[in-house]
C-alpha cells in the first residue's frame, strides 16, 4: 500500500511506503530510493531536509528525483551542499528515439556531476513496439484507437509514423523486435543507469529483457541519428505532462 502524500508537497513517486507523511503508524522497512517530483510550492531546501531526515532514521537510503529539469538539479545539489543534507542520486526521465531532448543539458549535467538516469517511458507508451497504427490497433491496446483520442493526435503525426517506421525496418534487418531494438538502443546511452520496463505478461517482459543482446554498427546509429535528431523531439515527453511546473520556485535558503 502506499501512503497518500498531503496536499503541496513536494515527495513525488517512487516509494514513500515506508514512510508516513502524517506521522501515525506506517510501515517501518526501508525502501532504496524515494523519488521527488519538482514544485514550486515547496522550497527545496525544506524537501531534502525531510528526506535527509529519513536517510538518517533509515527509512530510506537515497533520494532521487523524478522530471526535474537540470537546473533544479543543480539547484539541489547546490542545496545540499551548503547546508550538509543528503544529496540527489538519481533522476527519473523520460527519454527515447522519440524525445532526445534530455541529451541537451540533463544527461550531460549528470554525467558531471555523477547523477544516475533512470529512464521511463522507453517506448514512448508503446508507439516504439510498431503495434500502433491507424489502420492496426491491438484489441489489448493500452490506449483508445478512436481518431479523437488525445493519445493518437500526439503520436500519429508524420514525422513518428516515419521514425516508427525505420524503427521496424531496422529492427527486421537485424532480426531482433522493434521493442528490442528500442530499449537496446537506451542501454547504450551514456548516462543511462537503467530503464523502467512496463509489462502486462511474461512474453512481454521476455521481449523487453532479451534487448540487452541487442548491438548496433555505426551505421545504424547514423541511421537512427538522422530519422531521430539528437537532442531534439518527434513526440515531446520530457518535462511535458500534467504535473509540469512552470512557476517561480520559493526560494528561501
Amino acid at each position: 500500500m502506499t501512503i497518500p502524500t498531503p496536499p503541496a508537497a513536494h515527495v513525488g513517486t517512487l516509494s514513500m511506503r515506508a514512510t508516513n507523511p502524517y506521522g501515525g503508524c506506517a510501515p517501518t522497512t526501508s525502501t532504496s530510493t524515494t523519488s521527488i517530483r519538482p514544485t514550486s510550492q515547496v522550497p527545496i531546501d525544506e524537501t531534502l531536509g525531510a528526506l535527509d531526515d529519513l536517510v538518517h532514521a533509515g527509512k530510506i537510503r537515497y533520494i532521487g528525483t523524478s522530471s526535474f529539469a537540470a537546473w533544479q538539479l543543480i539547484e539541489s545539489l547546490w542545496v545540499s551542499k551548503e547546508l550538509h543534507l543528503s544529496r540527489v542520486v538519481v533522476e527519473q526521465s523520460p527519454y527515447s528515439l522519440v524525445d532526445r531532448r534530455v541529451e541537451r543539458e540533463l544527461l550531460p549535467m549528470a554525467r558531471t556531476y555523477g547523477i544516475g538516469i533512470t529512464v521511463w517511458s522507453p517506448l514512448a507508451g508503446g508507439l516504439l513496439t510498431g503495434k500502433y497504427s491507424a489502420e492496426s490497433w491491438p484489441q489489448d491496446a493500452r490506449f483508445p484507437g478512436t481518431p479523437a483520442s488525445l493519445w493518437e493526435q500526439r503520436h500519429f503525426t508524420p514525422s513518428a509514423k516515419a521514425l516508427v517506421a525505420v524503427v521496424i525496418d531496422l529492427a527486421a534487418q537485424k532480426q531482433c523486435s522493434p521493442t528490442q531494438l528500442s530499449i537496446g538502443w537506451i542501454l547504450r546511452r551514456p548516462g543511462v543507469s537503467s530503464v523502467m520496463l512496463g509489462v502486462r505478461n511474461s512474453q512481454q517482459l521476455q521481449d523487453q529483457l532479451d534487448a540487452v543482446a541487442v548491438e548496433f554498427s555505426d551505421e545504424e546509429l547514423a541511421r537512427l541519428d538522422e530519422i531521430a535528431p539528437p537532442g531534439r523531439a518527434t513526440v515531446p515527453y520530457y518535462l511535458d505532462d500534467d504535473l509540469a511546473d512552470w512557476s517561480p520556485a520559493l526560494h528561501r535558503w
